[in-house]
């Protein structure tokens, strides 16, 4: 199955990572420019457990605004409480 994450913040990447690494074609989108312009930049995310085995996990990040053909999009959206 196709997936894209629509918000790679810290939950939406760790799913995301998840997904890809059970063998799942996996697309991330973003509308913060610096996180996405820094993903792209270094080709992926550091990913650690415990602060332990940090290594570069490649992934593909976009803007919105680019269209793909996708089967699931999972939301990670930041909640404001007022």
């Amino acid at each position: 199955m196709h997936y894209a994450v629509l918000g790679s913040g810290a939950m939406g990447l760790r799913f995301g990572i998840l997904l890809q690494q059970s063998g799942q074609k996996v697309d991330f989108i973003d509308t913060w420019d610096r996180q996405v312009s820094t993903i792209t930049k270094q080709g992926g995310v550091y990913v650690s457990r415990d602060g332990e085995n940090r290594h570069l996990v490649l992934i593909n990040i976009t803007f919105p605004e680019i269209i793909m053909a996708i089967q699931m999009l999972l939301l990670f959206l930041q909640s404001r409480w007022v």
